[in-house]
C-alpha cells in the first residue's frame, strides 16, 4: 500500500485485489478476527473495527492498516513526544493533586493551589520519566533495527 491508499502493481498481479481471494485467505480472516475477539478469549478486543473484522475488499485492509499505522506511529508520537513539556512544569499539568478536586468556582489562594500539588521528589521523578519518554529512543518509522521480514518478493517490496 503506498501513502495514498492503493495497492502496489506487484501486489495486484498476485492477485491481492480479488474479493474471493481476500474472503478466502484464512491468514487475512483470522487478522481480522483476532483484532474483533474479546481479550478474555484471546484477541485484542479492539472496538471499532470496521466490517467487524470480515473483509472481502482491498480497501477494506487499506483502510484497517492505515488506521493501525497511524495510530501506532503518529498519534503515539504526537502523544508521547511532547510530555516533557506538559508535565515538567507541575502547576501546568500536575501529574498528581494532594487533596480533594475544587467542587466550584470559588476563588482559591496561592497557597491553596500550592498546597494541592505534588511534593519536590514526586515531581523530580515525573520529570524523569516525562523526559525519557519524550526523547526519541527508536529510530524513524521503517528504519527498523531487526528485520523481520524473510518472504523475497516481501522484502522486495519494503526495498523499493
Amino acid at each position: 500500500m503506498d501513502v495514498h491508499g492503493t495497492l502496489p502493481e506487484d501486489l495486484k498481479k498476485r492477485g491481492v485485489n480479488s474479493p474471493e481471494k481476500i474472503e478466502k485467505d484464512w491468514e487475512i480472516q483470522n487478522f481480522g478476527r483476532e483484532l474483533t475477539l474479546s481479550r478474555e478469549e484471546g484477541g485484542c478486543g479492539l472496538l471499532g473495527v470496521p466490517f467487524d473484522g470480515k473483509f472481502d475488499k482491498p480497501e477494506q485492509l487499506i483502510m484497517v492498516f492505515t488506521s493501525i499505522i497511524y495510530t501506532c506511529s503518529v498519534a503515539h508520537a504526537s502523544t508521547n513526544f511532547p510530555q516533557y513539556d506538559e508535565y515538567a512544569f507541575p502547576p501546568n499539568y500536575p501529574a498528581s493533586m494532594n487533596g480533594v478536586p475544587p467542587k466550584d468556582k470559588s476563588s482559591l489562594t496561592e497557597a491553596d493551589i500550592l498546597s494541592t500539588l505534588p511534593d519536590k521528589k514526586t515531581t523530580l521523578d515525573v520529570m524523569t520519566v516525562t523526559k525519557i519518554l519524550s526523547d526519541r529512543g527508536t529510530k524513524s518509522l521503517g528504519d527498523f533495527e531487526v528485520q523481520y521480514i524473510f518472504d523475497p518478493d516481501a522484502k522486495r517490496i519494503v526495498q523499493e
